[in-house]
Parts: structure tokens; C-alpha cells; sequence
């Protein structure tokens, strides 16, 4: 996933003394295996973000309730109706920017996958 962190990795990696063209694995990896320890904050956001709206969605709260009527919302307007997390953000160009949407469009273009029990 290409991200804010790609804009400032490699002046942040010349800055600590590790060269900017470090494969990303190794910079990411935790120290345990050796890595550099450095934080994926798009990935580590997008984690955030996805278990937030799963978590207050399934909530009987008023941010449960807006949350539901949001992807709700989403899902209609791309036409596609069904469940939110098998919407393509690519396949729908015209839809309205939201926080469900964002989500959307960076789980669509990371390795995220989400398992429904």
C-alpha cells in the first residue's frame, strides 16, 4: 500500500543512519527478528479505522446507528447494495468521499482481509 510514510521514509531512514533504499519488510520488521522497528502508520490506521467501524457498528449506540446508515448509504449509492466490505472502490469512481469509503479504498488496496463469523 502506498502511503503518507513513502513521502518521508527515506529522509527519515538517511536521518537515523539506514539507507533509504532498505527493503521495506526489513524496516518494518520488529526488532525480535532483527528489523529496524519502524511503524506502517497507513497500514497501523487502516487496522484502527476497519475494527472501529466494525466494533461501533454492531453497537445498539447512536454511532452504531449512523455508522449502519452510512454503509448503508455507501452500498446504495454505488449501486451495488449488500455488504460494505465486498463493495470495489475502484469499480465505483462516482461515489462520495466518506470515512467508510477511505477505509474502503485503502483496504482495497492493501493485503487487509476481514473474516465474518
Amino acid at each position: 500500500m502506498q502511503g503518507n510514510h513513502e513521502v518521508f521514509l527515506p529522509g527519515a531512514l538517511s536521518k537515523t543512519g539506514i539507507v533509504w533504499t532498505a527493503p521495506r519488510d526489513l524496516v518494518f520488521a520488529p526488532n525480535s527478528i532483527l528489523g529496524f522497528n519502524f511503524v506502517d502508520t497507513d497500514w497501523k490506521q487502516l487496522a484502527e479505522h476497519t475494527m472501529k467501524i466494525l466494533g461501533h457498528g454492531s453497537e445498539e449506540t447512536l454511532t452504531g446507528v449512523l455508522i449502519r446508515n452510512l454503509c448503508k448509504g455507501t452500498s446504495i449509492e454505488c449501486g451495488r447494495g449488500g455488504n460494505v466490505w465486498d463493495l470495489k472502490p475502484s469499480e465505483s469512481p462516482w461515489v462520495h468521499h466518506t470515512w467508510v469509503w477511505n477505509t474502503l479504498q485503502a483496504r482495497e488496496q492493501s493485503d487487509l482481509s476481514i473474516e465474518n463469523d
